[in-house]
């Protein structure tokens, strides 16, 4: 299986190390990190910063943008210095304040305050960027050089999304040409995406006119289901930064999971017999086609079973009865095992489980 070169700074753990192969959907170390600019290492100047720092931090966790707008979320800013494990100094120019925030305490903060919490295994992105500027068309790749580059590499790591670039080789040249996205040919890059994997791809088409305005379309591809946006601007840095925000705005909006569960109406879905990289991609790829599931997350993986947090747009019966018409899951016992494992909340402590096994 090919292996995914990332193009942020973020550490990624492969998801279930204890499956034999690769998966590309990957945990992400560092969301409660923030490294913001500071003038000097008074303390007031520090505890501004912290609230800098926090309000970053908590675009990562939730997936939103729009969080720190909320009343809520402004309670927890007011009293950032409370959730401060580690701080330091870095002589960059600028001179930088690094913070680690107390990751298990702001989840449960968010929990509290009804705020959506986005968990650490998010969905590997392939993004196809084709530029076409007067006469030169040109893809993005991994290892392209100057300001484009980084722009992916920000968002990326700002938003604690691994959003990866094609390598555009041999085989990928073989394959597809900015030519084949300008024109929209979704069967190329379909084929052309097959050898990397990816959980979700975004297709963007970025036109530079004469008067220096761009306008670019952006897509995203992911669990069925597809998104698109198009955006104007003076610069090609402007359109690139709002089509990538988008792109981890939507992911964040499907897959981060208010985690007042039980008022949500949610339930828990343990499933047995997964035993492989391909059972649990198999059980992915049939929850993410569930009419009835609005939103999902990975709750818990131990051998032979794995666990997930359903947020649902109808009642658990209506869930069951769809379920059954499948051929993917029948209804099993609770394990044991299982049952004896200790639940993080009190909200999972008491909310309703179906329990099944995978075919």
């Amino acid at each position: 299986m090919f292996r995914f070169l990332c193009v942020f700074s973020i550490s990624l753990v492969i998801l279930l190390g204890s499956f034999t192969g690769v998966t590309h959907a990957a945990r992400v170390a560092g969301i409660y990190q923030a490294q913001v600019p500071v003038r000097m290492q008074a303390q007031t100047v520090r505890d501004r910063a912290f609230q800098t720092a926090l309000k970053a931090v908590l675009i990562k966790a939730t997936g939103s943008r729009d969080i720190v707008n909320q009343q809520t979320a402004k309670k927890l800013l007011a009293s950032a210095r409370r959730y401060v494990q580690q701080f330091g100094y870095r002589e960059t120019k600028p001179m930088s304040l690094w913070v680690q925030f107390d990751g298990v305490g702001l989840q449960a903060a968010l929990t509290e305050a009804g705020l959506p919490v986005w968990v650490d295994e998010r969905p590997a992105v392939l993004a196809w960027i084709a530029v076409q500027n007067q006469d030169k068309r040109y893809l993005i790749a991994e290892d392209s050089v100057g300001r484009v580059r980084d722009i992916v590499q920000k968002v990326a790591t700002s938003r604690g999304v691994p959003i990866l670039l094609p390598l555009l080789d041999i085989e990928d040249r073989t394959k597809i040409s900015a030519a084949d996205i300008l024109g929209g040919f979704d069967e190329t890059v379909t084929d052309a995406s097959a050898r990397y994997a990816p959980d979700a791809v975004a297709i963007a088409r970025v036109i530079g006119s004469t008067n220096n305005s761009w306008r670019a379309e952006w897509r995203l591809k992911h669990g069925g289901r597809s998104r698109a946006w198009t955006f104007q601007g003076d610069t090609l840095a402007m359109v690139l930064t709002q089509g990538l925000q988008a792109v981890a705005d939507a992911l964040g909006e499907r897959l981060a999971v208010v985690e007042n569960l039980r008022a949500q109406g949610a339930v828990r879905l343990l499933v047995e017999d997964v035993d492989s990289l391909d059972d649990y991609a198999r059980l992915r790829a049939y929850l993410d086609h569930l009419s009835l599931i609005k939103a999902y997350r990975l709750d818990l993986v131990e051998p032979g079973y794995a666990s997930f947090l359903l947020r649902l747009s109808g009642d658990p019966i209506a869930v069951e009865r769809v379920i059954s018409l499948g051929d993917v899951l029948e209804a099993a016992p609770r394990p044991e095992s299982v049952a004896a494992q200790p639940l993080a909340s009190v909200a999972r402590q008491t909310m309703p489980t179906l329990h099944y096994r995978l075919r």
